[in-house]
């Protein structure tokens, strides 16, 4: 982790430098303007976690690498949520008919033992 002030000025000029291009980019992949920050500051949390990286072009590799895998973690979640609500509102419907259908089979065998005390002992035997 960083700690110093060489490394804190270093992480500045990290994020000022990167900031605009990896917000850009994650929009790009996400969509939207508030996870784009967030992946972005996600990003940055990550490289003050691990440390300093010295290779000016490692350490850009590195941090499109890591925000464009947090842009994917991020819309296989939305995707997760939208599958989970789908079903939810898919059981909401089931859930809102099924007593319209209850209702309905009922009066349908109200209707049919009716009919069926119209015919003969017999007949309803059969029918049974």
């Amino acid at each position: 982790m960083l700690g110093n002030k060489t490394s804190k000025r270093w992480m500045r000029g990290v994020v000022q430098s990167h900031r605009g291009d990896l917000q850009r980019y994650a929009l790009r992949l996400v969509g939207d303007e508030d996870s784009a920050r967030d992946v972005v500051q996600d990003t940055f949390l990550r490289l003050w976690e691990i440390g300093k990286i010295d290779d000016p072009q490692h350490l850009r590799r590195w941090l499109f690498v890591v925000c464009r895998n947090r842009c994917t973690d991020v819309l296989r979640k939305r995707h997760r949520a939208r599958a989970r609500d789908a079903q939810t509102a898919t059981s909401v419907v089931k859930d809102v008919t099924a007593p319209d259908v209850k209702l309905e089979r009922r009066e349908l065998a109200a209707e049919v033992e009716q009919q069926l005390m119209t015919l003969s002992p017999q007949q309803r035997e059969v029918v049974r």
